[in-house]
């Protein structure tokens, strides 16, 4: 059975907004592109009158999610907006409303033009799943870089130990283990699990 091939993300049609959160109207299902769900990535929301000229640019980096079988998309930090032939940068990130218009909102992947950008957040590596769609990761305290379930992010003690029994059916000799059941520590010893026994002075 072949795999099917994920989609890139153009464009999508941004259908209501709030502060944060930007309803979407999706060419593609989000759960069908190369850029998974709740995955940070960079992007462009931009608004052109008559198909040429830009009335309002904004520029970031957030991420889709589903909720009530509707996809969101939720802008993270905002590196900067063009409106009415001005450009700032918002306070902090913080996302502006975006105001209604009769021309389409466009939201589309887009690297950001100035390198910096791309550590916007803190303790943070830029990956990437695919060819030219960076997209940061940022590391939380006593984790690994890895990827789970598609997508790359920190990987905590748990997480690493059930990838390891997910790619090792046979555990390696001299690997330790608590079982639950006989709440026990056990170690491996090339052929079976050994109770481990525990001595006291």
């Amino acid at each position: 059975m072949t795999e099917k091939k994920k989609k890139t993300l153009e464009t999508a049609v941004v259908k209501k907004t709030t502060t944060k959160d930007v309803e979407l109207i999706l060419d593609a299902d989000p759960e069908e592109l190369i850029i998974p769900l709740n995955q940070n990535f960079f992007y462009e929301i931009s608004q052109k009158q008559n198909y040429r000229e830009f009335i309002y640019k904004e520029s970031g980096v957030g991420k889709f999610y589903k909720k009530k079988n509707k996809f969101f998309f939720r802008r993270d930090y905002v590196f900067d907006v063009s409106k009415d032939g001005g450009r700032y940068k918002p306070v902090n990130g913080n996302a502006p409303n975006i105001e209604e218009s009769d021309c389409d909102t466009i939201l589309s992947n887009a690297p950001p033009a100035k390198y910096i950008n791309t550590f916007s957040a803190k303790n943070s590596v830029l990956c990437s799943t695919e060819p030219f769609t960076p997209t940061p990761v940022e590391l939380q305290d006593n984790t690994l870089l890895g990827k789970l379930n598609n997508i790359i992010q920190s990987i905590d003690q748990n997480e690493l130990w059930s990838i390891l029994l997910q790619n090792n059916k046979k555990p390696v000799e001299g690997s330790i283990r608590y079982n639950k059941k006989q709440k026990c520590f056990q170690g491996y010893d090339g052929k079976q699990w050994r109770t481990l026994m525990w001595g006291e002075k």
